[in-house]
């Protein structure tokens, strides 16, 4: 019997991957299946691979690829016996189908709709023009370079600190031979991190030490007890355009939509009802409204 998990993925397949009737494989998406003349390609396998939980796409080819393949498969038999099917519908089914082409129409309308508007304000000069403002904006921020040793008790970071000032040892090397944390394997290097990223505490603390120095006593930070140094200090620069371009653009589109959204509101007569039924007060619908925003 088939797991629930691979059961909702063949579901997935069939709605989201349907197969194209066969036709000559490419030399760069080779054929790994064939159903009654129809092909299965690579690239069918790596989309469905794609819409896996991220546990599940890190399993290893050779058991995960078969099982991907035999999905596609079934989802290919089902399409067949599906259209097979439908040209003998049922009212039932003529109605269901009725209903989602309206509303794939509708969904389809008002993606082009939005995506029309977006494009008629979202130009080039306004995103490089709100670049400019963000990076004339963007406020000198000072950055400090950190590397931890994470140790589950006090008195061994007590100990690691008495190393460090008594026998001068590499802070690099005992971070890696001593620390508990991921970043062991790099010596303790968090990278570069500003004060305001940090717990108050935490930050107003690594922020008054001098570059090259390292805690005078431990710091617990929850469970753990931690030993810092800051290694360098730097001012954190503005993003590159490339680098901030996505957000920007982001941002100007869900600005466009709020301001169409609100134009169409104010040319409409829209009507609010209670649970009963019966229409709300202007007063109260306006407040409910202005709730949503």
């Amino acid at each position: 019997m088939k797991s629930v998990f691979f059961t909702s993925v063949s579901l997935f397949a069939l709605l989201a991957f349907p197969l194209e009737a066969a036709a000559p494989a490419k030399q760069k998406d080779p054929v790994v299946a064939s159903v009654n003349g129809r092909n299965i390609t690579l690239s069918d396998v790596m989309k469905l691979k794609k819409s896996l939980p991220e546990k599940y796409q890190s399993l290893p080819a050779e058991k995960l690829l078969p099982l991907l393949v035999r999905e596609l498969i079934d989802t290919s038999l089902i399409e067949v016996a599906a259209e097979a099917a439908a040209k003998s519908p049922t009212e039932e089914q003529k109605k269901a189908l009725e209903k989602a082409w309206a509303q794939t129409r509708k969904d389809v309308n008002s993606q082009f709709y939005l995506a029309d508007a977006v494009k008629k304000e979202l130009t080039d000069a306004k995103v490089e023009a709100a670049y400019k403002e963000m990076k004339e904006k963007f406020p000198p921020t000072e950055e400090r370079k950190i590397s931890h040793i994470v140790v589950k008790d006090k008195a061994t970071a007590q100990g690691i600190i008495k190393a460090l000032k008594n026998n001068g040892q590499d802070f690099q090397k005992l971070a890696k031979a001593k620390s508990t944390d991921a970043s062991a394997q790099r010596g303790g290097m968090l990278g570069f991190v500003r004060k305001d990223e940090l717990p108050e505490e935490l930050g107003t603390t690594l922020f008054a030490q001098e570059v090259g120095s390292y805690s005078a006593e431990p710091v617990q930070v929850q469970d753990n007890w931690h030993v810092f140094k800051v290694d360098a200090k730097r001012q954190a620069e503005p993003p590159t355009f490339e680098e901030a371009k996505r957000t920007i653009e982001d941002k100007m589109t869900q600005d466009i939509i709020t301001k169409l959204l609100e134009g169409l509101r104010s040319k409409a007569k829209i009507t609010l009802y209670d649970k009963d039924g019966k229409p709300l007060p202007e007063k109260a619908a306006e407040v409910k409204e202005k709730g949503k925003k």
